[in-house]
């Protein structure tokens, strides 16, 4: 019996220890921030796809207000940089997609929305409709991974 116990708390710590490489970007609303001015201070498109996973993240519906000085879960996820490249941290093959998320961090960089280069922080940010939604701006027929948890 004890041994049983033993086995299934191996286990269970096995199971949870499996987490998604990423986390989502939060960000704390100023005064005046609406969703909007929230998605453009992060150059983020204010399509479907990217709203309704702002929405659920947040557990919020479209009708309500952001509220200043209460954190929220961007639709970006963040990838610890592994110092190699863009395509090695996510697991892509593809230069061109490697590129567009380089060109964002870069567009980012320049502002007040981010401390530094991914290089140095380590943290790549990747909006979440390049992995997740159409060239429409539709959510894609592939639904995103669970979330990684830190603790």
């Amino acid at each position: 019996m004890k041994s049983l116990l033993v086995c299934i708390a191996l286990c269970t710590a096995a199971l949870t220890a499996r987490a998604e490489p990423y986390t989502y970007l939060t960000t704390v609303a100023e005064p005046g921030d609406g969703l909007y001015r929230l998605f453009r201070r992060y150059k983020l498109p204010v399509e479907a796809c990217y709203r309704d996973q702002f929405f659920q993240l947040n557990s919020l519906t479209a009708k309500q207000h952001l509220h200043a000085g209460r954190t929220y879960r961007l639709p970006v996820l963040v990838y610890a940089y592994n110092g190699r490249s863009i395509r090695s941290t996510l697991g892509v093959p593809d230069m061109a997609f490697a590129k567009r998320i380089q060109a964002y961090n870069r567009r980012l960089e320049k502002t007040d929305a981010k401390s530094g280069a991914y290089e140095q922080t380590k943290d790549l940010w990747v909006p979440y409709g390049y992995l997740f939604c159409d060239d429409d701006g539709d959510p894609a027929p592939t639904p995103p991974p669970a979330e990684r948890v830190d603790e």
